[in-house]
């Protein structure tokens, strides 16, 4: 029997355990219950660069208008070129904004506690559920802050200034549901979509 949250990728030609997606530059294989804490820490730098960038620009706009020569101080004192300023202003502009909306992007689907291929497959139960007139319900999803508890592997609150190691609640082959729900609410049996399906609908 297939665990849950599992999905086979035909590239790879093996069956991963929470299944995310396939990263052929970083890592060069699939993220899965087994490389989640990389994923982890790539959010964390997603977190620092995106808080880099922000200070540097909200720090460093009046010498961006002075590299310019819009302000009044005329000499420039500093030991950066003042070609390479401008360059580089615009630069972590460009980089805040285009990492932002990436990490934006990651955290809105952990606290709605799916995966990036679960995401695609809701989508469609929603409007499968939406023509009947019903309303789908993520059964894995146990509300925002509790699902970035159990992505960050959050024990009780002192954990966060104490390193305890924390084993997660899960073994990866079955995972916490919300109570009373054994499945998807408004997903029939026999309309759960199979990996050849997800794989159709993504080409």
């Amino acid at each position: 029997m297939r665990p849950e949250k599992a999905h086979y990728y035909r590239i790879c030609n093996c069956c991963v355990i929470k299944y995310d997606d396939h990263c052929p530059v970083r890592i060069n294989q699939c993220v899965g219950i087994y490389n989640i804490p990389p994923s982890k820490f790539f959010l964390f730098l997603l977190m620092y660069r995106c808080l880099s960038t922000a200070l540097y620009v909200l720090l460093g706009y009046q010498q961006f208008f002075n590299a310019l020569g819009l302000s009044f101080q005329i000499s420039w004192l500093y030991h950066v070129p003042v070609i390479a300023y401008p360059l580089t202003f615009i630069l972590s502009c460009v980089l805040c904004f285009a990492i932002g909306i990436t990490l934006i992007i990651a955290l809105w689907s952990i606290m709605k506690g799916e995966t990036s291929v679960e995401a695609q497959d809701h989508e469609i139960y929603e409007k499968v559920a939406l023509s009947r007139g019903e309303t789908f319900i993520n059964s894995y999803d146990f509300g925002k802050m509790q699902n970035l508890k159990l992505f960050f592997n959050i024990g009780p609150m002192y954990t966060l200034f104490i390193p305890f190691h924390i084993l997660p609640y899960t073994n990866g082959r079955s995972w916490a549901q919300r109570e009373g729900f054994e499945r998807h609410r408004r997903v029939r049996r026999g309309e759960e979509l199979t990996d050849d399906e997800i794989d159709e609908n993504n080409l």
